[in-house]
């Protein structure tokens, strides 16, 4: 299994509707909405910094908000 293919399993995990983590569970296109810019203007920033540690971090960061998005903020595939 690949990294992304890996991280796609584990955000599915966590939106399970029975076994899944309440709070990745509770979000939707519009709860997630401000994760997502704020995530985005922190990798801006990392990359302007130079500081490839922490861009390494945000961008795993930014990846939650895109689970969600993926799945329609439902758990059904959407993108």
């Amino acid at each position: 299994m690949n990294q992304i293919d890996r991280l796609l399993t584990i955000m599915q995990r966590l939106r399970d509707p029975e076994n899944g983590c309440p709070w990745d569970k509770e979000q939707t296109f519009a709860t997630i909405a401000p994760y997502t810019l704020e995530e985005t203007y922190e990798v801006l920033d990392a990359i302007a910094r130079e500081d490839f540690d922490d861009l390494r971090g945000e961008t795993g960061r930014s990846a939650v908000p895109g689970g969600v998005l993926r799945t329609n903020g439902s758990g059904r595939r959407a993108l």
